[in-house]
């Protein structure tokens, strides 16, 4: 009897692990976009800056060692990346753009932490560089 409780602790705390590694509690902060900014027309070289917005307002990088973002265009995901300013090259016309804040295993958050933007790519936009967070 011993034995078998001692057992169904020992299953309870490696099952508990388990499911604690394989989803992420609540992300650190949320995400917002910081250029282009919304409504705007972009180049075809776009330069996103996508930033980390903590509880407080204030801003911060969306990447470290510890947090990636895995960009989607279109609804087609792209490899994660560890950079919070990243340029991408779209055709020109309207483009769906979503970033998803990850861990270093790939999994995102739960609750998801993500931000979604409609972007309209011309050619006649001016370049734009990176901004910062």
């Amino acid at each position: 009897m011993v034995a078998a409780l001692l057992f169904g602790g020992l299953l309870g705390t490696v099952s508990t692990s388990v499911v604690g590694a394989m989803q992420p509690g609540p992300a650190p902060y949320s995400l917002r976009i910081i250029a282009p900014v919304a409504g705007t027309i972009a180049p075809q070289h776009v330069v996103f800056t996508v930033c980390g917005v903590r509880g407080d307002g204030t801003t911060t990088p969306a990447t470290d060692p510890q947090h990636y973002l895995v960009p989607f265009i279109d609804g087609r995901q792209t490899p994660a990346v560890d950079v919070y300013q990243l340029s991408l090259t779209l055709a020109i016309g309207p483009h769906d753009v979503r970033f998803v804040l990850v861990n270093p295993s790939n999994q995102a958050y739960n609750p998801t932490a993500s931000v979604d933007e409609r972007v309209i790519v011309s050619a006649a936009a001016p370049e734009s560089g990176p901004h910062a967070c």
